[in-house]
């Protein structure tokens, strides 16, 4: 991948989050350690959530940089992945991804310093897409998953006649 110049889009998003972990087809672990050796091979990763399917809410896009952040990278790192990392991937470094004269006026502002807090992510304060103020929704807490992950484990053991 790292040869052919192929980028990652691993869509972790709230399914992935260390408290109310949401994906049957692997454990956690696994799924946060691969995401770790892609990083440490060098291959081109960015970050993309899946939001708007059940159960990944758009407010709560900072769940999937958190899981970047358990896997090792840095909050530089995954500043980049979702911001001209993302851009360039998408051929779209010319629009948008960076903070430019000509580009896009797409941006947001947080409760603190994301480079220093991770968790500054989940606080923020104002967000602008191609110069028009976003008029934020409150990020509401998790949801416990639990009865909604057995009720999947159940469709998928049918579906795989067990």
């Amino acid at each position: 991948m790292v040869e052919k110049g192929v980028a990652v889009c691993p869509t972790m998003n709230t399914a992935c989050t260390h408290d109310n972990y949401f994906c049957p087809w692997d454990a956690r672990e696994a799924v946060i350690g691969n995401l770790g050796a892609m990083r440490r091979a060098g291959i081109t990763v960015v970050v993309g959530t899946d939001a708007g399917i059940g159960h990944c809410r758009f407010e709560r896009y900072q769940d999937g940089l958190l899981a970047m952040a358990d896997a090792g990278f840095s909050n530089r790192e995954i500043i980049a992945a979702a911001t001209d990392r993302a851009a360039e991937v998408c051929r779209l470094q010319d629009v948008t991804g960076r903070l430019e004269a000509g580009l896009a006026a797409d941006l947001a502002a947080f409760e603190g310093d994301p480079l220093q807090d991770i968790q500054a992510f989940a606080r923020p304060r104002f967000v602008m897409a191609r110069g028009e103020e976003y008029r934020q929704q409150a990020i509401e807490p998790l949801q416990d998953l639990t009865e909604i992950k057995v009720q999947i484990m159940e469709l998928l053991r049918k579906g795989a006649g067990v």
